[in-house]
């Protein structure tokens, strides 16, 4: 009976040719006079698992063939695992399969028989040669890549190309020496460098990812993949460095033309967040507050609307864990009705704005902030100082390793010359970080620097007081001591805070508490400075003070609190 045969052939890239694997299972088969009766071929990187061609491979069996042909054991699997290549050809020798690997004929796996000891370390000294090939070969052209990309910020080594640039041939390439020059160079695409432009705006004046992808949707503009802008793709081009003159290419840290500047690039790293954080889905109930109110438990305070009996209805800032009863036996604090908020906080950031003391608060933060992006500046410097230091290292080995001959000692230089060129890679990743928050923050300095002029205060609507809200505040509290009573606290960028005791009945108040109060958030009291006199024959001291504690009860009993109400 003639031996029916099915062949497997794999390449790892389109580019690559399958039909010399299939040309030499044909030979083979006609050489012998097997019925070939099906290749089944793929084009996909053998380190990759979950391959379709495999999963085929393996479901087929004794019924439709007698024998598996492969060219060689790397086209089964390229991968590091060499247990899961052992495991495959189990797989189908248990489906009733020989196997045989034409690299060497004179050995045929046969069918239902256990692989030998012998067998298995065979297999597995020529899976891990092709997984060390594979290593090889994915060094070569990276290697081959980072020459190229060296030697030309602007080459191009394959992948996707960022929207706003194209690729063109190379009018330098006459053919490479060394991968030396690029053959294809990626370029700015100058008609669509006003759309980066517009993008990035969009998100400097407010605008949410979502709305700027609705933007360029409306104007007709698809991206790199001729597909409809989303807030992923936009999101991609806020934060890409290439947009700011900064191309990362494996170890490479390069520079090209920068598109944005980079006041707007690290300003826009702040507001692609933030615009996101303080964006109302809705019209309606607009909350000002939106990403400042929180809960003590954490979560954000949220509107929730309450209906009375009468039908009229009104609405709570409540935990937006509230509807957990899980959660609800964790957090204890009750909510409060937005007018009621909302309205405390703006008389009190009104209020605040207004006083020297918030100015010099804003200099002195302004000058703390400025105090550690100095120091972050230096320890640039000798992340820099370092580098120069290891790259010059770096070049005298590069001349070493030209000038021996010695295999063991070019081995070790090239193994110095790596451990320097790792030491100079996380140095630039410590750059890298440290700039990142210099950004964030020069961001910080210029939300406290950039407040509205108190004469703008008067007449602003809620989406007004919110931009203000987003320049002065960091976050807004309310602390329930019962159902009736209750703190809200209010923190200032800038370190300053106000307290406001609230009582929710019909004869309540909202009471902006003095200055010289403080708010002790385990114990959720007030404190209030008391100092000790001192007095003896001659004269009368101030020796120290301490603070009094006052749940809201006994604010109550010791202060007029109605005095301070600013709810009228």
């Amino acid at each position: 009976m003639e031996k029916r045969v099915i062949g497997y052939a794999r390449v790892s890239t389109e580019k690559q040719d399958l039909e010399r694997q299939k040309n030499l299972i044909k030979e083979y088969c006609t050489d012998r006079g097997y019925e070939l009766t099906k290749i089944i071929s793929e084009k996909v990187s053998g380190i990759k698992k979950n391959r379709q061609s495999i999963s085929e491979l393996l479901s087929m069996d004794s019924s439709v063939a007698d024998m598996v042909v492969v060219s060689e054991l790397s086209r089964i699997s390229r991968q590091k695992e060499l247990m899961s290549v052992l495991y495959t050809i189990n797989e189908i020798l248990d489906n009733g399969l020989d196997v045989l690997f034409l690299d060497d004929t004179s050995k045929v796996y046969s069918a239902h028989a256990e692989l030998k000891l012998v067998d298995i370390i065979t297999l597995t000294v020529k899976a891990h040669s092709a997984a060390e090939e594979r290593d090889k070969i994915a060094t070569r052209m990276r290697t081959g890549k980072l020459t190229k990309v060296n030697s030309n910020p602007y080459a191009y080594a394959g992948g996707i190309v960022p929207y706003g640039f194209k690729v063109i041939d190379n009018p330098n390439y006459s053919g490479q020496k060394n991968n030396i020059p690029a053959k294809k160079l990626m370029v700015i695409d100058e008609l669509k460098v006003k759309d980066i432009h517009l993008i990035y705006q969009l998100v400097l004046n407010g605008t949410t990812l979502r709305d700027a992808a609705k933007k360029m949707n409306s104007m007709g503009l698809v991206t790199q993949h001729n597909k409809p802008f989303c807030e992923t793709s936009i999101s991609k081009i806020i934060k890409n460095p290439i947009y700011n003159g900064r191309r990362r290419f494996k170890r490479l840290d390069l520079q090209l033309e920068k598109i944005i500047s980079d006041e707007d690039w690290n300003r826009a790293q702040v507001c692609v967040s933030e615009n996101q954080l303080f964006k109302e889905k809705s019209t309606k109930n607009f909350n000002p507050l939106k990403g400042l109110v929180f809960c003590p438990c954490g979560y954000a305070l949220m509107l929730h609307k309450m209906v009375r009996r009468d039908g009229s209805s009104y609405f709570v800032l409540a935990c937006c864990k509230k509807n957990d009863k899980a959660y609800r036996l964790k957090c204890r604090n009750t909510g409060i009705i937005s007018d009621i908020l909302f309205k405390s906080v703006w008389a009190c950031v009104k209020s605040t704005l207004l006083l020297s003391e918030y100015e010099v608060r804003n200099k002195t933060e302004i000058t703390r902030i400025a105090g550690i992006i100095d120091t972050l500046n230096n320890k640039i410097e000798s992340y820099l100082d370092e580098i120069d230091t290891y790259r010059a290292d770096m070049g005298k080995l590069a001349k070493t390793i030209t000038l021996v001959s010695a295999k063991g000692l070019i081995e070790q230089y090239q193994s110095e010359y790596i451990g320097l060129e790792s030491k100079v890679n996380q140095l630039q990743d410590n750059i890298k970080s440290v700039k990142k928050d210099i950004a964030l923050y020069n961001s910080e300095i210029k939300l406290i620097s950039d407040v509205e002029k108190n004469s703008v205060l008067a007449g602003l609507t809620d989406r007004g007081k919110s931009e203000v809200y987003k320049k002065v505040l960091s976050r807004v509290v309310y602390y329930s001591e019962d159902i009736f009573r209750g703190f809200i606290v209010i923190s200032y960028k800038n370190g300053l805070e106000n307290i406001v005791a609230v009582k929710k009945t019909r004869m309540g108040y909202a009471s902006f508490l003095p200055s010289t109060f403080s708010f002790d958030i385990k114990k959720r009291k007030i404190l209030v400075p008391i100092h000790q006199l001192e007095m003896d024959l001659k004269s009368i001291s101030i020796s120290n003070v301490i603070n009094s504690e006052y749940s809201f009860k006994e604010l109550e009993r010791v202060y007029d609190l109605i005095q301070w109400d600013i709810a009228k």
